[in-house]
């Protein structure tokens, strides 16, 4: 497949799961996948993929004939069947040119202005998929404070509080003034002009054709606190742009409480939809969003007690034990406490039980 000189793969798994978990972030044009997959059918996947964004293509490879219909009911582009052949995929990247050259005629001028504030923090200008490049850290923390207000004024001296906390405020108004001359000229040399405006003391950036993955998962868990049948698909891919925590590759003071309340929400968005597939009866589902919430959280009570019942549903006493015994272990030896009487009673209850 690289050998094809108009494929340029961006990412490669075998665990089709964090295959769907990176797709937020690697934003591809087309998914070449199996049908029985660990974990989740390429049906599925190609399902979520599909409410995810609609605009993905789905090009399937496997060694069974019999999936061909279902495969065309999710709108696959194609349908190979193993060996593939160079004059396969050839055909296939055909049928996706002309694909794209007739979305690409119809469709409105896309958005390229993006930031991703969640993990490694990233900003991307009006050319495709090219990273701003700031000229210091300071101006790259500059535009963060800006992304962590989306773009509202902040005070002069608000700035450089943040930026210069133990520099004296001779000093700080001439290095503030600076790295705003540097951040303008970064937005200016990336396509973006006349974003920074100055007003009585505040500036501001203009950030009205920006999408950041930070905006978009405050704005929808502001409006839907809780995960049902109704919002369960945009309640995933919300789940999906939390990569990591806020601006994780930085060391910014300044965002701190904001981080941990992010990190708080995420938490409890797991649980919300580990519980609304437990009410589901998915267990495969439920496990893994309680094990995620476990993962972030290894102290997390509420997480483990619904995490025991749906191993104890599943049958699978190892895992019960193990988180169990991972909950007890965390709690000691980051809180010096074991597990509450609640917990233990059910551990106990489910064990005795089996």
């Amino acid at each position: 497949m690289a050998a094809n000189g108009l494929i340029d793969i961006v990412g490669a798994y075998t665990d089709p799961v964090k295959a769907l978990d990176d797709i937020p972030r690697l934003l591809p044009d087309v998914i070449f996948t199996d049908v029985e997959m660990p974990g989740i059918s390429g049906m599925d996947l190609a399902k979520k993929v599909r409410e995810l964004d609609e605009n993905i293509q789905i090009v399937f490879i496997t060694a069974y004939e019999k999936y061909a219909v279902d495969a065309f009911r999710v709108n696959a582009v194609n349908y190979i069947l193993k060996p593939i052949t160079a004059e396969d995929l050839n055909n296939t990247v055909n049928r996706l040119l002309q694909g794209f050259r007739r979305r690409a005629s119809s469709a409105k001028p896309e958005n390229r202005l993006r930031i991703l504030a969640f993990g490694i923090f990233t900003v991307y200008g009006s050319r495709r998929d090219q990273e701003i490049r700031w000229p210091t850290a300071k101006v790259r923390e500059l535009f963060a404070c800006f992304v962590l207000n989306k773009g509202g004024a902040l005070g002069k001296w608000q700035l450089c509080e943040r930026l210069w906390p133990q520099a004296s405020p001779q000093r700080v108004e001439h290095s503030l003034h600076s790295t705003v001359s540097r951040m303008r000229k970064s937005l200016a040399d990336a396509g973006i002009p006349n974003a920074v405006v100055y007003s009585e003391g505040r500036y501001r950036v203009k950030m009205d054709g920006w999408s950041c993955d930070l905006w978009e998962f405050r704005g929808f868990l502001e409006n839907h606190p809780l995960a049902c049948s109704e919002n369960i698909v945009r309640y995933e891919k919300a789940l999906n742009l939390y990569r990591g925590d806020l601006f994780e590759s930085e060391d910014y003071p300044w965002c701190l409480a904001a981080r941990e309340k992010c990190r708080l929400s995420y938490l409890k968005c797991l649980k919300s939809i580990g519980r609304y597939y437990w009410d589901e009866k998915d267990c495969g589902l439920a496990e893994k969003y309680l094990r995620k919430s476990m993962k972030t959280d290894p102290t997390d009570e509420e997480a483990a007690l619904l995490l025991m019942k749906v191993y104890f549903s599943m049958g699978n006493m190892e895992k019960l034990v193990h988180c169990y015994a991972q909950l007890k272990s965390a709690m000691r030896e980051e809180l010096g406490v074991d597990p509450g009487a609640e917990t233990a009673r059910l551990y106990t209850h489910l064990t005795e039980k089996e």
